[in-house]
This record gives C-alpha cells, structure tokens and sequence, in this order.
C-alpha cells in the first residue's frame, strides 16, 4: 500500500500550488535571504523572474513592501533592492482607467 502524505487532509484542502503561489514563495524566499552582502544577487535573481499579468506584479511589490516594513533594519538594502527592480519589470495598462501599473507607479 502507498503511503499518501496528504492522507489526513480533506480533499478540499489539498489543492497543487498554482503560478501566482510559486511566484510569491519564490520571491519570499529570495527575500529571506537579503542582507547587504548579497544584495545584488538577489536583484538578479528577482529580475529574473517572468511577470506577466500585473497581479503578480503587484504580488511581489506587496511582498517587498511587507518585508521592509517587517525589517526597518535593512531599510537601506531594500532601498536598494528596489532601486535594482526600477526599470527590471513590464508595465501593465490600467485596469481602470487610472494610472498605467508598473514598479515605479505602485
């Protein structure tokens, strides 16, 4: 007999990660990572990252905004971690008329 891992789980409860959750556990883990040191590794792994629908766009600014909230202490680094991201990202038109969603705007 296979030994199921989610076998205690509900059937609603377990659900395959979709994109949009790979995206911000990818990026979350990048962003436990950052510390002066390696500051523009993790811009380069970041800016790799494909973004192709501005909720995901929003989804990693989100993250970044939460994580220096959380860390005042690298304040600075994330200054300039978000500095490297600028011009790194695609923009995306508005959805409501209003200003054009991108790095920079958000």
């Amino acid at each position: 007999a296979r030994c199921n891992s989610f076998a205690w789980m509900s059937p609603q409860s377990v659900k395959s990660p979709n994109k949009s959750d790979n995206l911000k556990r990818e990026v979350q883990g990048l962003l436990n990572k950052v510390c002066p040191e390696n500051i523009a590794t993790i811009v380069q792994k970041i800016s790799a990252i494909e973004v192709t629908q501005a909720s995901q766009l929003s989804a990693i600014i989100e993250l970044i905004f939460k994580k220096v909230l959380a860390e005042p202490h690298y304040c600075e680094t994330y200054a300039d971690l978000v500095f490297g991201l600028k011009t790194t990202f695609p923009e995306f038109p508005p959805s409501d008329g209003g200003k054009p969603i991108s790095f920079r705007s958000s």
